[in-house]
């Protein structure tokens, strides 16, 4: 959701933030915080598919689409991220994202993620 992930991410800057916004037992009340689950799908995918670039004001746009785009790219430098060009998807090749045969899972098993995951 480009459109919301840098108001989410940036809002969640300390971990006082983080625990003000999220609640701070969100770990023991069932799973992990919502800030934290949105940046562990990021790291572990293999496609990432920008959307609702269409409801950024257009003077705002294409700086907004790079600073997302420079950080998925910072959490996940081997994932394929994906701009629509019309809004909605409308004439996407769902190619790019189905049965694209990206995923590793050796690759996955060695990630840090996994690894930090499989360590808790």
């Amino acid at each position: 959701d480009t459109f919301n992930i840098v108001t989410l991410l940036s809002a969640v800057e300390t971990e006082a933030d983080r625990r003000k916004m999220l609640g701070h037992d969100a770990e023991k009340e069932g799973g992990p915080a919502l800030a934290d689950l949105l940046i562990h799908q990021i790291e572990f995918a293999d496609v990432l598919l920008m959307n609702k670039i269409d409801l950024i004001p257009k003077e705002e746009r294409e700086g907004v689409v790079a600073g997302v785009k420079g950080l998925l790219t910072k959490l996940n430098p081997l994932a394929k991220v994906i701009i629509p060009e019309k809004a909605k998807f409308e004439d996407f090749d769902v190619a790019h994202v189905i049965n694209t045969n990206l995923f590793d899972l050796g690759k996955a098993q060695t990630s840090a993620g996994w690894i930090a995951e499989l360590d808790k």
